[in-house]
């Protein structure tokens, strides 16, 4: 959700299914940021999805 802390302006999304690389010339200016536990659970996710944990 979009809030002060996180500094989106619309509701985003990981697709975890998605995964694929993106040369640096193609990524675009910052659009918001992740807390701690965000991130684990992107973690996990992306865990999940490779069958590298149940």
């Amino acid at each position: 959700m979009p809030n002060k802390e996180n500094g989106l302006a619309k509701l985003s999304q990981a697709m975890v299914d998605k995964i694929t690389t993106v040369h640096k010339s193609a990524i675009g200016e910052k659009i918001g940021a992740l807390n701690i536990l965000q991130i684990q659970q992107i973690d996990e996710a992306v865990q999940i999805w490779l069958q590298l944990i149940e």
